[in-house]
């Protein structure tokens, strides 16, 4: 089932948050746009764009792993 997407922010790095129709949130990098995490609060989806920017996964932040899964939208 598709659902649709709100627009929620962009952080600083290029990192854009959506909001689903089924209360999760879409993030992503503007750079990348068909590699894609799923997460469940937005608390991860900034958490998720932190480390998604940074060169090396951020020490103790939460990443796809422990906040959602890799969604490939696009080849």
């Amino acid at each position: 089932m598709v659902s649709d997407l709100s627009f929620v922010n962009e952080a600083g790095n290029g990192c854009v948050i959506y909001r689903e129709t089924t209360g999760s949130y879409v993030v992503g990098l503007r750079r990348k746009p068909t590699q894609r995490r799923k997460v469940p609060t937005l608390a991860c989806a900034y958490a998720t764009c932190q480390d998604l920017g940074a060169e090396a996964p951020i020490n103790g932040a939460p990443t796809g792993g422990a906040c959602g899964d890799t969604i490939s939208s696009q080849d």
